[in-house]
């Protein structure tokens, strides 16, 4: 792997998954990039951000069970 390439996986991370950035998804996915997902496949930006809307939504909702977690453990501390 190539200095540029283990540049491009760390700023996709960094802005795709980590900041949520959708709009930077076509900046670093080749439109004829082909994402193999579940016996499908999906090319180019557009294929992916399906994908991507379900793993965001993933992860509000488990931040959102976290936040209750911690909110029920707080209110059983305060009660204790």
């Amino acid at each position: 792997m190539t200095e540029e390439e283990r540049d491009l996986g760390t700023r996709w991370f960094e802005e795709v998954w980590n900041k949520g950035r959708r709009d930077a998804i076509p900046e670093m996915l080749a439109p004829d990039s082909v994402l193999h997902e579940g016996g499908q496949d999906s090319v180019g930006p557009d294929g992916f951000y399906p994908l991507f809307d379900r793993m965001q939504s993933a992860m509000v909702l488990g931040m959102m069970e976290q936040i209750r977690g911690t909110a029920r453990a707080a209110t059983y501390v305060a009660g204790s």
